[in-house]
């Protein structure tokens, strides 16, 4: 494919899809964040393993919170 052709294939998207494309993208490189705090925490503040855990615990639970309370089930 031709750098041209390729350009035309974008173009023919409407720009919700890729607004949704790019919100998709910004989300799964926030839930990659979590994995990494653990390894900060660990290594860069000295926290213990299993407290490090209860930090990406809570910060889990805390994300599910609003799915659970507003869902209209």
């Amino acid at each position: 494919m031709t750098v041209t052709a390729i350009t035309a294939e974008r173009t023919r998207l409407p720009s919700l899809a890729w607004a949704l494309g790019a919100c998709h993208l910004v989300a799964r490189g926030g839930s990659f964040v979590q994995p990494m705090l653990v390894l900060y925490l660990t290594r860069e503040h000295r926290m213990i393993p299993t407290a490090a855990g209860a930090a990406l615990a809570a910060l889990g639970s805390a994300g599910a919170t609003p799915d659970t309370v507003c869902s209209s089930g």
